[in-house]
């Protein structure tokens, strides 16, 4: 029984000269065995050409940019140069990383077995968080054994059979999947294959699980301005606009957890995502990318408008800008998120001929303002949990939570006072029989936000504030006051 209270199958393998057993194994053992990886055996260790490339456009993007302007050559003699540069995140197989938090969790002691050279002793360094210790060169049995004071160890990689780190280890383990021997010389040895997909998680379920469906409650925005405007012929259109956006919008997460790797493996739950886990490969990645584009696009096209194929466009490039560049410039990606989610009302206002008014616009920048700085308050509140110094991947430090807090707190004041000076004007006189009920919404909506910011800021908000308050029961029942209260004004 593993420390999770979860068991695995396990099945029996016929070695050349024994019975080996091998395992699908995903966590770590009850004890506190110490986990020894030797990075110098371990097969596949520095991952694909397009990982590498993937991992130096994050580290190194000014390099490849220029050497995609050099043609395919160059780029390869780029990912050569890059490829020994690049942290043990993004050198180790992904089976192997799971383990290794597993253990860091677990709080069972970590060595790490590096090749000799300038260069690894960089990874080395960058190891720290990982490892408690690094060992350069080939280790002995014996000097690892002297290292944990004769205690107990598991070892992944190392050489099979004859090697002493490798018969003395107490489980041995293999990223091989189709290793079946040799058997250790006594033949009693334990010997486990890493497997790279969880335990009895359908293969089709992780590419689902990529296209992040649950963020698609996002594009329910397409149909405000056909609600706003009371024009019920305009869902129709609306609706296209929504599957439109959503297709796109996946292929804008796959491209954002592609690129953004190294960050989502050193964080404590998206590590899990289904590109930084392995669970689907990253040349799967780019064909889904351009699948859902095309797929977007052409939807955009042949059933909405041209206005509203441009905002879609706009939208493609911006997350592409967001998922590069933006997303490390504090407050300019706070910005560009509240205007990711201002082009879906655009969006919807487009395919529908429906043209926004400038409350609408300024209402939505400064609540999406606010929802946006919710998400970085939340990551923030998270890293200072940890005592770690930054967002891995943002330009934040821990020390900047005060600021992003008052930054939702002052735009979700501003989104309720456009929305007051809104009721007040003489353009809801048009629309509303009984426009003085709408002054019920603004101390609804206050609460609401601010709500919002004080559960980001007590830690209890981990996922994206749209998504939180789509299973919020609270969120749930002041969308329905805001209803009952719009169609009461509109019909009193």
């Amino acid at each position: 029984m593993s420390r999770t209270g979860r068991t695995y199958r396990y099945r029996e393998t016929k070695a050349k000269d024994s019975m080996t057993k091998t395992a699908l194994d995903h966590t770590p053992d009850d004890d506190a065995a110490a986990l020894v990886v030797d990075l110098t055996s371990i097969a596949g260790v520095m991952g694909s050409s397009l990982e590498t490339f993937l991992g130096g456009l994050h580290s190194h993007p000014r390099d490849l940019l220029r050497a995609l302007l050099g043609g395919p050559s160059r780029i390869r003699d780029r990912v050569r140069e890059l490829e020994p540069l690049l942290a043990p995140e993004l050198r180790l197989p992904q089976v192997v990383l799971r383990k290794i938090h597993a253990a860091k969790d677990a709080g069972n002691r970590r060595i790490l077995i590096v090749p000799a050279g300038a260069f690894d002793r960089q990874i080395a360094g960058e190891s720290s968080d990982l490892f408690d210790e690094v060992v350069e060169g080939t280790s002995s049995a014996s000097g690892i054994s002297e290292r944990l004071d004769g205690s107990a160890y598991d070892l992944i990689g190392g050489t099979p059979g004859t090697d002493p780190i490798w018969t003395n280890a107490r489980i041995a383990m293999t990223v091989d999947p189709d290793y079946a021997g040799p058997a250790r010389p006594d033949g009693n040895g334990e010997i486990r294959r890493l497997a790279s997909d969880p335990p009895g998680a359908p293969r089709w379920a992780a590419y689902l699980r990529a296209l992040r469906p649950h963020q698609w409650s996002k594009n329910m925005l397409v149909f405000v301005p056909a609600l706003a405007a009371h024009d019920s012929a305009a869902l129709g259109l609306a609706l296209f606009a929504f599957i439109s956006f959503s297709l796109i919008a996946s292929a804008g997460y796959i491209l954002n957890d592609i690129l953004d790797l190294h960050a989502d493996r050193a964080h404590p739950r998206k590590r899990n995502r289904p590109f930084a886990s392995g669970a689907v490969p990253l040349s799967h990645g780019i064909f889904m990318i351009a699948l859902l584009f095309a797929l977007g696009i052409t939807i955009a096209a042949l059933l909405t408008t041209l206005g509203c194929l441009a905002v879609v466009i706009t939208y493609f490039v911006m997350t592409f800008l967001y998922s590069t560049w933006l997303k490390r410039k504090p407050i300019l990606d706070i910005l560009t998120l509240a205007g990711l989610y201002t082009l879906r009302i655009i969006a919807g206002a487009a395919a529908t001929g429906i043209i926004l008014s400038p409350w609408m616009l300024g209402f939505s920048t400064f609540l999406f303002l606010a929802l946006a700085a919710v998400k970085r308050q939340a990551e923030l509140r998270e890293v200072a949990e940890r005592a770690d110094s930054a967002v891995i991947g943002r330009g934040y430090i821990a020390e900047d939570l005060p600021v992003i807090r008052s930054i939702g707190i002052s735009a979700a004041n501003a989104a309720v006072l456009v929305l007051a000076l809104y009721i007040s004007s003489s353009d809801v006189q048009d629309l509303y029989s009984a426009p003085a009920l709408l002054w019920l919404i603004c101390p609804i909506l206050l609460y609401w936000t601010l709500r919002m910011v004080m559960k980001a800021h007590r830690g209890d908000m981990t996922d994206d504030p749209i998504v939180f308050a789509a299973r919020d029961w609270i969120s749930r029942i002041t969308v329905l006051l805001v209803a009952v209260f719009v169609l009461a004004a509109a019909n009193l």
